[in-house]
């Protein structure tokens, strides 16, 4: 009981360092409930685009349309078939 008599006595002395730690401990809530309303409405929104625009996409090109140019009894003719055959593996990237 001595304990808590002398609680009581120091809450009513120190009135103003109370009330003042009551309104941190009040605006520290509050800005816990706006940060996690906040990210929550974010979450929510990113889910709702990748639902509406999930697409999966494929590139391809056609070999034999490429290959209609060059002359196989040349050998400039397929020099040049096999770099551009080597450049499109670098420039094509597929992403799922």
């Amino acid at each position: 009981m001595f304990i808590l008599k002398n609680a009581w006595i120091s809450i009513k002395r120190n009135k103003g360092r109370n009330v003042l730690i009551g309104i941190i401990i009040l605006i520290i809530a509050c800005a816990c409930t706006i940060t996690l309303a906040i990210k929550n409405t974010a979450v929510d929104l990113i889910d709702s685009y990748k639902s509406a625009y999930d697409k999966e996409v494929t590139i391809s090109f056609d070999r034999m349309n490429m290959m209609k140019d060059f002359d196989p009894s040349q050998s400039e003719g397929r020099e040049s078939a096999r770099e551009k055959f080597d450049n499109i593996k670098s420039f094509v990237t597929i992403h799922s």
